[in-house]
């Protein structure tokens, strides 16, 4: 059976500019509008513009939320909670595992108060989170998933703040990354979020689908001196491995672990209980058998999913790969074992020959 595809409240925009679309995830998604290499300069040198409207916003709201949310969470949502009246509440980054600590997606979320949690999920697991939720959560938390009537608009780079100011009502001129508050569109209520997917500065634009479109238009219309562009899921990959931040699907799914994954620093043993919490707890004291490690190739090739590694201790994978924009350097992550780490020589297996690579530091040059 075809499987649906879905369209975004912009899908129809970026035909009409003539992007590359694809399926991804079950949504019409642009993959490039031109050239994926001058994307990828756009987002690091001014600012580009990511639909995003594909991604889950699902709720936990009622007495119990804080506390149901800590228990699905590996961070501690209560971090997320203002301490002084008028500071800003924290965007809070960490992974939804299973009891055996799988990594059921790697989410982000937003502490509104003790009663209203909101998580961002990842496009291809939204279904599976909420049905994870509605059986995890008592009777006193209401789950409500607002992927249908949100839509998202992610703003990136060096010039994105300056932009952001020109077409939100609210936004400090001074914004720590991380940070989450309301703003106004046109006197619509939206949520701005310092948070990103590529390592620049900006953050992401939680505006309902019905106003999507006109906040879009909005943004390029006022960032026309500041070289604003729209961008593609392509580039959108390449920023984000630049910086060594995780793919689900391919650098961590329900067979890895925040601690084999280093997201160790997204998981908060002192709360008190949560799901994966001893074995989680197990792998920190004691260690892994494998970890993810960035790789720089020294031999001609470019590494990609699943492709083999071979190492002085055991084999490994490739989780992520490509060719680095702007450069001629191929760079990758990789599952290892756990003693092969930085400067350690390795090989990868590309088109049935061994080629040399070396374990390096986040994030690529």
């Amino acid at each position: 059976m075809t499987e649906d595809i879905r369209n975004t409240p912009l899908t129809d925009w970026h035909a009409a500019k003539g992007a590359q679309m694809a399926p991804f995830a079950g949504w019409s998604m642009p993959i490039r509008y031109g050239n994926i290499s001058e994307e990828h300069a756009c987002v690091r040198e001014k600012v580009g513009l990511f639909d995003v409207s594909h991604m889950g916003e699902i709720r936990l709201v009622g007495a119990g939320a804080t506390d149901a949310a800590n228990k699905l969470f590996t961070n501690d949502v209560r971090r997320g909670l203002p301490s002084e009246e008028g500071a800003l509440h924290r965007a809070l980054y960490g992974a939804v595992c299973k009891p055996d600590g799988g990594i059921l997606d790697d989410v982000i979320a937003y502490a509104q108060s003790p009663e209203d949690v909101l998580f961002c999920v990842n496009a291809s697991n939204v279904e599976k989170i909420d049905a994870w939720f509605r059986a995890q959560c008592g009777t006193n938390v209401d789950i409500i998933n607002e992927s249908r009537a949100t839509a998202q608009i992610a703003v990136q780079g060096p010039n994105a703040l300056a932009l952001i100011r020109r077409v939100l009502e609210g936004i400090p001129e001074k914004t720590p990354p991380m940070r989450f508050m309301p703003a106004q569109f046109q006197g619509t209520e939206v949520t701005f979020a310092t948070t990103g997917y590529t390592g620049e500065r900006g953050g992401e634009i939680f505006v309902p689908i019905d106003s999507a479109l006109a906040l879009w238009k909005e943004l390029l219309a006022q960032g026309e001196d500041l070289g604003v562009a729209p961008i593609g899921l392509g580039a959108r990959d390449t920023l984000r491995l630049q910086k060594g931040f995780c793919l689900y699907g391919n650098d961590i799914d329900e067979s890895t672990t925040p601690i084999e994954a280093g997201l160790s620093w997204t998981v908060r043993f002192d709360k008190g209980d949560f799901n994966g919490r001893s074995v989680l707890f197990e792998q920190k004291e004691n260690g892994c058998a494998r970890h993810l490690v960035p790789i720089l190739m020294e031999d001609r090739g470019i590494p990609r999913h699943d492709y083999a590694v071979r190492t002085e201790s055991g084999e490994g994978t490739v989780t992520s790969g490509t060719m680095l924009p702007g450069t001629r350097a191929a760079i990758a992550m990789a599952y290892v074992p756990v003693d092969v780490c930085e400067g350690s020589k390795v090989e990868v297996e590309i088109h049935r020959s061994w080629r040399k690579a070396t374990v390096t530091k986040l994030p690529f040059s």
